[in-house]
């Protein structure tokens, strides 16, 4: 399992908008998701080069946290894409802390 814990000063519409951002990125490897509740995004990849991934994103008034569940075929990936991931999710946080 990946794991990516980021410390946050916004309100949650700014984490909504951040996690929308991010799904749009996710998108492309074909990774879809939903707002479970009104704290908790959860998403996975039926098909596609990224099948078999799941997750949620979960954040607080202070935190917000990425967990992924990756299948056997990308495990020996899994830091590469903890890379790629992180990057994307900072670059989404940043973006909208900028607006």
């Amino acid at each position: 399992m990946i794991s990516i814990t980021r410390n946050h000063n916004k309100s949650a519409r700014e984490i909504k908008d951040t996690v929308d951002a991010l799904q749009k990125d996710l998108s492309k490897f074909k990774i879809k998701g939903v707002w479970r509740t009104s704290d908790e995004f959860v998403y996975d990849a039926k098909s596609g080069p990224a099948s078999g991934i799941s997750g949620t994103i979960v954040f607080t008034d202070t935190t917000i946290t990425l967990n992924l569940d990756l299948p056997f075929k990308l495990k020996f990936f899994s830091k590469v894409i903890k890379g790629e991931i992180e990057k994307a999710f900072d670059a989404n946080l940043l973006k909208q802390h900028r607006n």
